[in-house]
C-alpha cells in the first residue's frame, strides 16, 4: 500500500506539479532580442532588448533589461536608451517598477488557465502549449494565448525561454508606429531562435525607409469591407508574394504575384478585427502591414 501511494504521489509530480515548480534560463545577462518597428508609409525599424547585468532592487535579484530605439517613429535618428527590470521567480516572470512589482508572465500555467497582468489592466488566457525546438537544440515551450482587452499590441505567441514573439513588453497601440514580430533572440551571441521571414541578427539591414524606394507605390487601402485591394502603381514592383494572419499569428493565406498590377483579395469570409499582411520583395526583403 505505501508503495502503491508513493508511485501515485511520484505521478502526480511529475505529470502536473514538477512543471509549475521548476526554475528556467530565462533571458540571461548577454541576451539579445530584436522586434521590427515601422510606421507608415516607408519607416522601417527595430527595437533592440539586451540584458546587460544583474542588479538588485527591493531585495530582489533583477535582470536589467537595457532598450534601444536607434529612430523614432517618423524615422529621426534618436539613439534612445532606457532601462526596464525583470525578477525571474521559478516560472513567473515579473517587472520591478518604481518599488512595485508586477506579473508579466506565467510559464506555470496550463491549457484552459490564464494570469492576471495588473500593470497593464488586461487577462492573458492560455489556448495552447507546445514543444518548440530552439536552434541550439534546446526545447522551450510555445504558448499560444489571447488576453481580455486592446489597449495593447499584446504577442499571442509566447516562448518561455525570452517571452513574447510580438515583443518582450506590452506596447500601447496608439503610439504612431506599429509592433511586429521577433526578428531573432541570441545568447552569448549565438542565435538560438531566427523568424524564418527573416535576416540574420544584425543591424545592417535596419534603417529609416529602409524599403521606401521599392514600396513607395504600394499603397492599401484600410479599414477593409469586402476586399483587400493593394494598389502598385509602378510595373517594376518587385513583388514576390503576399501573406495574411490573424493578430493571433495564425496563417489565413498566400497569394503569389509577379507584376506590377493591382491586386484584389476578396475578405468577405473572414471575420471583423485586426490582421497582418506581410509583402516580400524579390530581394527578401519585407514590408508588414496591419489592415482592419
Amino acid at each position: 500500500m505505501k508503495k502503491l501511494l508513493l508511485l501515485l504521489v511520484l505521478l502526480f509530480m511529475f505529470g502536473n506539479g514538477l512543471h509549475a515548480q521548476q526554475s528556467f534560463n530565462f533571458a540571461p545577462v548577454g541576451a539579445e532580442w530584436y522586434y521590427n518597428r515601422y510606421s507608415y508609409p516607408s519607416h522601417f525599424f527595430y527595437t533592440r532588448y539586451r540584458c546587460v547585468g544583474i542588479d538588485t532592487i527591493n531585495n530582489l535579484e533583477c535582470h536589467i533589461i537595457e532598450k534601444y530605439n536607434k529612430y523614432d517613429c517618423g524615422g529621426n535618428i534618436i539613439d534612445s536608451i532606457s532601462f526596464q527590470y525583470l525578477f525571474i521567480d521559478n516560472l513567473q516572470i515579473y517587472e520591478v517598477e518604481n518599488n512595485n512589482t508586477f506579473l508579466l508572465y506565467d510559464f506555470s500555467k496550463r491549457a484552459g488557465e490564464y494570469w492576471i497582468m495588473p500593470k497593464y489592466n488586461d487577462t492573458i488566457f492560455v489556448n495552447d502549449i507546445e514543444d518548440l525546438v530552439l536552434a541550439n537544440g534546446d526545447t522551450a515551450k510555445l504558448f499560444s494565448v489571447t488576453n481580455a482587452l486592446y489597449h495593447y499590441w499584446y504577442s499571442h505567441r509566447i516562448i518561455n525561454r525570452f517571452g513574447g514573439v510580438f515583443g518582450l513588453f506590452p506596447n500601447p497601440i496608439y503610439t504612431g508606429c506599429s509592433f511586429d514580430e521577433i526578428r531573432c533572440y541570441s545568447e552569448d551571441n549565438e542565435i538560438i531562435f531566427n523568424n524564418s521571414w527573416e535576416k540574420p541578427c544584425d543591424t545592417a539591414h535596419f534603417s529609416s525607409k529602409i524599403l521606401e524606394s521599392e514600396n513607395q507605390n504600394i499603397k492599401i487601402p484600410t479599414p477593409v469591407s469586402d476586399n483587400i485591394t493593394i494598389l502598385a502603381n509602378d510595373d517594376n514592383i518587385p513583388i514576390k508574394f503576399i501573406e495574411i494572419y490573424s493578430i493571433t499569428g495564425q496563417f489565413i493565406l498566400s497569394v503569389p504575384h509577379s507584376s506590377g498590377d493591382n491586386i484584389t483579395i476578396p475578405f468577405t469570409q473572414y471575420h471583423n478585427g485586426m490582421y497582418t499582411m506581410k509583402i516580400l520583395l524579390q530581394n527578401q526583403s519585407y514590408k508588414t502591414y496591419k489592415i482592419i
